[in-house]
């Protein structure tokens, strides 16, 4: 009785997997040029898709690029799995906010500023955050630092020191203030139009 019980139990799982519907729809693919994709973020109001990227290192690329060539050269195509199994090319001390238009996903705002210590093996993300409908953009990096910056003016508009760590977490209140956090175990709360925004630390 038990034997059989579980059999139809079994039996009714495979029935489920069959019956859950799988549908086919068309993907667009847009590169987003010599660098690496780590996160993706869209804007609150759905219009913007914020990516953090870090653009590879020129030296490295440049090199992986000759092999290729080399290698098409002598008539041979790599396949994915040879692909995989190449070593990915060195990454930029820098790091670059993209903003990308989410209906047509052209970029329209390179924001950078940031610099990264973390390797290619485990890189860090930069965190970001945007307020009044997408006019500021702020975000924490690995660099101890806050930045601010005006998307239509394209600029970075304050650099705010203040903690002593890689800052984790950028967040709006929609209200003048930003709060972030960081891994030397603090909360700072910044107040826009004060004298040098620095409003509290928790």
């Amino acid at each position: 009785g038990a034997g059989g019980g579980g059999g139809g139990g079994g039996g009714g799982g495979a029935l489920m997997e069959a019956t859950i519907p799988t549908y086919d729809a068309p993907v667009r693919v847009r590169s987003m040029g010599e660098r690496v994709v780590l996160s993706a973020k869209w804007s609150s109001r759905g219009d913007f898709i914020m990516l953090n990227t870090r653009p590879y290192a020129h030296s490295s690329h440049q090199q992986q690029g000759n092999s290729t060539a080399s290698g098409s050269r002598a008539g041979g195509t790599s396949s994915f799995e040879d692909m995989l199994l190449r070593p990915a090319p060195d990454l930029s001390t820098s790091m670059e906010l993209l903003l990308l238009d989410s209906r047509t996903l052209d970029t329209v705002g390179l924001f950078d500023g940031h610099f990264a210590f973390t390797t290619k093996e485990s890189p860090f993300l930069i965190f970001t955050d945007e307020w009044a409908d997408s006019d500021f953009l702020a975000s924490g990096g690995e660099d101890h630092r806050v930045y601010v910056w005006h998307r239509r003016h394209n600029r970075l508009i304050r650099r705010l020191r203040g903690h002593t760590e890689p800052v984790n977490a950028v967040s709006w209140n929609g209200a003048g203030l930003l709060a972030s956090a960081s891994d030397d175990h603090s909360i700072i709360v910044w107040a826009a139009g004060g004298d040098d925004g620095h409003r509290g630390r928790c």
